[in-house]
Order: structure tokens, then sequence, then C-alpha cells
């Protein structure tokens, strides 16, 4: 969350946007583990090694921790499998309304 509340402090609403959607992946592989299955396991795996903010530019340190979570294939991967199962599907849809 202090991500996220940096971001928009921040006025960075990309990278808000950014660590909302890796909330949300989490809260869908917790709901929906069986159907997550590996893609779940991969983005677990990668988020659980997230470090804290530090006490000073945590700006900087936000936009440089976005920029190499945003280019890791492997959990681009695992978000492109987690996001084409139905539940995940479905929730978006209802979110969209």
């Amino acid at each position: 969350m202090d991500y996220i509340l940096t971001a928009k402090e921040s006025g960075l609403e990309e990278t808000a946007a950014f660590w909302e959607r890796m909330v949300d992946a989490l809260v869908y592989v917790l709901y929906f583990e069986p159907e997550a299955g590996q893609a779940g396991t991969q983005i677990r795996e990668i988020l659980s090694a997230l470090p804290p903010l530090p006490g000073q530019n945590k700006t900087a340190f936000l936009q440089e921790l976005t920029d190499k979570y945003k280019s890791n294939a492997q959990l681009d991967s695992a978000l492109t499998k987690l996001y084409a199962q139905e539940e995940a599907k479905t929730v978006e849809a209802a979110v969209m309304k």
C-alpha cells in the first residue's frame, strides 16, 4: 500500500495503477488459488521480494522499482495467464460496470 500511496502523493497515476493491479492480482490468487495455479505461485514469489520504501528519495526509488517490475517477463507472463482465467475476467467485468 505504501507504493500506491507514495505514487498518488507524487502524482504518478500510472505507477499507482500498476501497483493497484499487483494488489488485485494477489487478491485473485488468494481467492481463486486452485484456478490460479502456477501463475499464482509465480506472482506470489515475485512480489514477495518487494523491498520497503526507503526513508528518502521514495519517488525515484519507486519509479525505478516500477520500471524493473513492469519489464519482468516472468511476471508479465504470469499476470497474462491469471487474467485469462474466467474468474478474473468475471471480476474485472463487474468492476468495469
